[in-house]
């Protein structure tokens, strides 16, 4: 792999993540059906939270068991280590995946994504909008 492929996917890379690629190599492909759960915990097209609440997705896990990131908003992929991450899950707790809930503010909202951390994305109909809370800031809408 050199850094000029790299290019050619349309994701720019600092020079540090351009040599730990070249390095480093790549551990699964880039697509879910190629990925082996009891070799790896992430695969590529996994979403995640970083623990700096940045919400994306695994773009490639490389040998060196780090991760290639596509966040959200963001131009630049990253690459962290699997600890620095929480996965997307079904469910957390009561809270899951498509369920209406109210948060602290009495906005009540549909959960987009919910995360092992115990953060959820709520759409908030009313506003329009994605907001990232705590489970602990919300509950199962009556």
């Amino acid at each position: 792999m050199t850094c000029s492929l790299v290019k050619k996917s349309m994701i720019q890379f600092s020079i540090l993540a351009c040599a730990l690629l070249l390095t480093s190599g790549v551990a699964s492909a880039s697509s879910q059906e190629t990925c082996d759960r009891s070799l790896q915990s992430f695969c590529a097209g996994d979403r995640v939270i970083s623990y700096s609440l940045k919400v994306g997705s695994v773009l490639q896990v490389f040998k060196s068991n780090r991760l290639l990131i596509q966040f959200d908003n963001q131009i630049r992929a990253e690459i962290l280590s699997p600890s620095q991450v929480n996965q997307s899950v079904s469910c957390s707790g009561q809270i899951c995946r498509g369920q209406q809930v109210t948060n602290f503010m009495n906005q009540t909202g549909q959960v987009v994504e919910v995360f092992s951390s115990g953060w959820v994305r709520i759409y908030l109909s009313a506003e329009q909008t994605v907001v990232l809370r705590k489970i602990s800031e919300i509950s199962i809408a009556p």
